[in-house]
């Protein structure tokens, strides 16, 4: 499922002797701040920012700055799946190098597409009547580089450290009403989802004949294309966005996506053993 995003606005484009330089460094397996290839720069989380949220997080990966807050209120369950809940998402950022309509829908299509991973039945409060409804409200704060690949994992922290109070229905549906609920003041009295089969982007760049991920905001100017691909931890692909001033050919996509699939294992296993180690029991 592949669909062509508008290449990226940005704020600082290589000058020639930079994209020279960028190029035939990633040709040789350097770069500019000494990782490999296929190195991610190291995510620093964040959790619990905004206190008034049901849930949040903030990432930083390199000089990109990303947070996501998620907002839960009560809704009907979709007329199609009567026995799950919503999420929505909402981008925006303060950073002119963030392609903000090109975020919004790659994040869409990875919370909403079936088998995305998220336990959309534990939203369910009355089967076909009420469901918890999710607004994740993203922002990036700064830009450079890999926006996409820092939102989704933002996205998943938020959603695993938000906190959904304990609901109890006291009275019984009417015609044309919902049943009434009561929310559990007692706040240590709450549930959490399991997201850890959520999948995470991972972004892959056609830099100087190479494939290199997690680019710099430099690297991607210098990037001949980017592939996105949504992955969950044991490899499965979901959704596929491309940007990029050059097509990609069949036989280097399809090995662009095999590399993506071997690297969503390592970052899945880095990203949720931090967010395990900063969340609270």
């Amino acid at each position: 499922d592949a669909r062509a995003m508008p290449p990226a606005v940005k704020c600082a484009d290589a000058s020639a002797g930079e994209a020279s330089f960028i190029r035939s460094g990633c040709l040789a397996g350097l770069r500019s701040d000494g990782r490999g290839c296929t190195q991610y720069r190291t995510a620093q989380i964040d959790l619990g920012v905004f206190p008034h949220a049901s849930g949040s997080c903030r990432l930083q990966l390199g000089g990109t700055l990303v947070t996501a807050a998620v907002c839960a209120e009560i809704s009907s369950p979709p007329a199609d799946r009567p026995g799950e809940g919503r999420v929505n998402v909402l981008v925006s950022s303060h950073s002119l190098a963030a392609d903000v309509p090109a975020l919004q829908r790659a994040l869409e299509r990875l919370l909403t597409a079936a088998g995305c991973g998220l336990p959309l039945e534990q939203l369910a409060i009355i089967q076909g009547e009420q469901c918890w409804e999710m607004l994740v409200a993203c922002a990036v704060l700064r830009s450079d580089g890999n926006e996409l690949d820092a939102l989704a994992m933002a996205v998943a922290g938020a959603l695993c450290d938000t906190r959904l109070p304990k609901v109890t229905p006291i009275s019984v549906a009417q015609a044309g009403d919902h049943a009434m609920l009561e929310l559990d003041e007692d706040i240590t009295e709450y549930s959490q989802l399991d997201v850890t089969r959520m999948p995470l982007y991972v972004t892959v760049a056609l830099v100087g004949g190479q494939r290199v991920f997690d680019c710099t905001a430099l690297e991607e100017a210098c990037a001949s294309a980017t592939v996105s691909v949504a992955c969950s931890a044991d490899g499965t692909q979901g959704a596929v966005a491309m940007a990029g001033p050059e097509a990609v050919d069949v036989s280097e996509l399809r090995d662009v996506l095999k590399a993506a699939r071997a690297q969503a294992a390592t970052l899945h296993a880095s990203f949720w053993d931090e967010i395990f180690s900063r969340r609270e029991p």
